[in-house]
This record gives structure tokens, sequence and C-alpha cells, in this order.
């Protein structure tokens, strides 16, 4: 995203709520390997059944153990249970250790996994000559631009501000009218 047709630099004197698109990226099981451990508990769906019990990981695969007769896999250590399935495309909704654990969210443009409720910070960089940003967190004015953003790239619209005392310019993104900022929060899914 490069914003356009930018204006001169401001300081926000309040909080200021814009939009962004982010995908909605599924885990891979080697993403849950690192961000789990073997023993860990689960619920989730296995080809749309409810499964719960604990993970066992092995060689950056994700094993499901389970007592229902319906997920019958690999016989790895199963922790006490009967049958397991291997982390797969039929997996939905894992919940581990209390964690929604099945997906996370990152910006199309340049693919930076991003949590609700974080703030994130970047450096602003200005190309003077064709009056143009970047670098920078880029964000869209208005609710309805980044719908129409979210229908080309396939993602979710989250709710954001620009916090008070952020460095910011308006600008435009695709002749939509959009910011690029030194911080942005990220709210809520819209």
């Amino acid at each position: 995203m490069c914003l356009s047709n930018i204006s001169k630099k401001h300081t926000a004197k309040k909080d200021i709520i814009c939009y962004k698109v982010v995908i909605n990226t599924i885990y891979s099981s080697s993403d849950l390997a690192k961000k789990f451990k073997s023993g860990d508990s689960f619920t989730c769906k296995i080809k749309n059944i409810n499964a719960e019990g604990k993970i066992f990981i092995n060689c950056s695969n994700v094993y499901l153990c389970t007592n229902n007769v319906n997920f019958n896999g690999i016989g790895l250590n199963k922790y006490g249970y009967e049958y397991s399935w291997k982390f797969d495309d039929n997996v939905s909704d894992i919940i581990i250790n209390g964690i929604v654990a099945d997906c996370y969210y990152s910006t199309p443009y340049m693919n930076q996994k991003v949590s609700l409720g974080e703030e994130y910070k970047s450096t602003i960089l200005i190309d003077i000559y064709k009056n143009t940003i970047s670098k920078a967190l880029h964000s869209f004015k208005y609710k309805n631009d980044a719908m129409i953003s979210c229908y080309d790239c396939g993602g979710v619209i989250v709710e954001c501000i620009i916090p008070k005392g952020s460095t910011y310019y308006v600008g435009e993104f695709n002749d939509k009218p959009s910011y690029a900022s030194n911080k942005l929060k990220y709210i809520k899914i819209i």
C-alpha cells in the first residue's frame, strides 16, 4: 500500500478511528508446533465433529490425541487417550490452552502478523519528489473504502485507531482517502 497525494505532517490531537484490511490466515502444523508444546490441552472440530484432548508434537507435526473413535490415527504418545488425528485441513475452531489457535491475521501487502488490541510502530518513509509514502502504517479513512479493498484481497476489516500524539499524513490509496501513520492500534474485527 502506497499513499499518494500526501498532506503536510500532522500530529493526532485525539485518537483517530480508521480501518484496515487484514487477511485471516490458517495456521499450519509447523506454526502450531512453534507456538505450543506436547501435552497442551485442546478443543476443536475435526470434520465438523467436536473433539478434545491433548496435543502431541513430533518433527513439526501436530497430533490431536482424543478418545473419539472417529479419529484413529498414528500410534505415537497419546497422553493416555485412545486415538489421534494428524493436524490437517479437516481441523477447525482449534483452541489450545484457552487460546484460539487456528488462525492469525496478517497485512495483505507486507504479510506482517498482527494481533487485535496491539499497537504497532513504524518509521515513515517519504518520497518528496513523487509526493508518496511507501513505508508507514497505512489505513483507510472510511469503512466503505476498506470494504471495497477487502473484496479485492479476500480479507476482513479491522477498526483501528491512530493513537493521540502519533504522526500521520492524509493522502490517497487507489483514489480512496487514507492515512499513513507511525503508530496504529488494531481494535476489533467489523
